[in-house]
């Protein structure tokens, strides 16, 4: 959601005269989480669109909605397990786009469905036990930065903070008879800083166009302490509840990105981007193109 914001900074000062803005992007994604354990190894792609809309309310502020919808796919390493996430969002952001000051924040609600094969080895024939549920997704995002101008090269240096909440509904797996879990409803959350520097040029390609490449660098933190336990028992009741824990990731993560802005004119712009996450646990990579109008 963010790359809504982003545009609104890169473009805005492009656009003044012009009161509303379109947009629409389409990203893909692709994700290795590394461990030493088999339920933990596990590689991952996602795909997804948003489109969205905002206002300028006054000098450099724009208010803006947008809606999206995301599938994410699962596939672990050492095991025939495998599932999927369909994910649903709308988001409401504002934006204070001044000079040398600026100021963003973003929240967004996603509704998540939940569909995971689990295939159980046993003397008889192999079964697949089938988990279908959801879950409620709140992230709040705010971000600060300080723009500086050296000649046609403009410097951002930020501090941001994510608060992101997930509750997932309680549910009994199918398909498996007595192998199936019943697991408990989970409550998480994630307290997350960023601190880093956006690097954008600005490269005239004629009175109304131009290009614009960006570098962006961040440094995250995570915060929460929350343990990531599950709950579970088997369906039948036969034996009492156990606990699974999953493995504790490394709170700090290296974010780099690259970007390429083609503003056609006031009123047109297209631009494409390329995120990747590097933390000693995982690795993540993220590709977005899009499109974006303003009159």
């Amino acid at each position: 959601m963010m790359t809504a914001v982003g545009n609104v900074l890169s473009q805005g000062q492009a656009a003044k005269g012009t009161n509303w803005g379109l947009w629409a992007d389409g990203y893909l994604g692709m994700g290795n989480r590394r461990s030493d354990e088999l339920i933990a190894k596990y590689r991952q792609n996602l795909f997804g669109g948003i489109i969205g809309f905002d206002y300028r309310v006054a000098d450099d502020l724009y208010v803006g909605i947008s809606g999206g919808i995301s599938r994410t796919n699962v596939e672990f390493d050492d095991l025939p397990d495998e599932g999927h996430m369909d994910s649903y969002q709308g988001s409401l952001y504002l934006c204070y786009n001044g000079k040398p000051w600026y100021a963003a924040g973003v929240f967004t609600y996603a509704y998540n469905k939940y569909d995971l094969d689990r295939y159980i080895t046993t003397l008889g024939p192999t079964m697949i036990a089938n988990s279908d549920y959801s879950g409620n997704e709140y992230t709040g995002y705010a971000e600060v930065g300080y723009k500086i101008s050296a000649g046609n090269v403009e410097i951002r240096p930020l501090a941001a903070f994510q608060v992101d909440y997930l509750e997932q509904e309680s549910f009994t797996e199918t398909g498996a008879g007595s192998y199936n879990l019943s697991v408990e409803e989970q409550e998480t959350g994630s307290y997350k800083s960023f601190l880093g520097v956006n690097v954008t040029g600005n490269i005239k390609l004629s009175e109304t166009a131009a290009l614009r490449p960006e570098f962006r660098l961040k440094w995250a933190h995570e915060f929460s302490n929350d343990d990531h336990m599950i709950n579970a028992q088997f369906a039948d009741m036969s034996s009492g509840s156990f606990v699974v824990e999953a493995e504790t990731l490394s709170r700090d993560t290296a974010i780099i990105g690259v970007g390429m802005s083609l503003l056609f004119n006031k009123h047109v712009g297209a631009y494409i981007h390329y995120d990747a996450e590097l933390n000693s646990d995982f690795v993540n990579h993220t590709g977005l193109l899009g499109l974006r109008l303003v009159w």
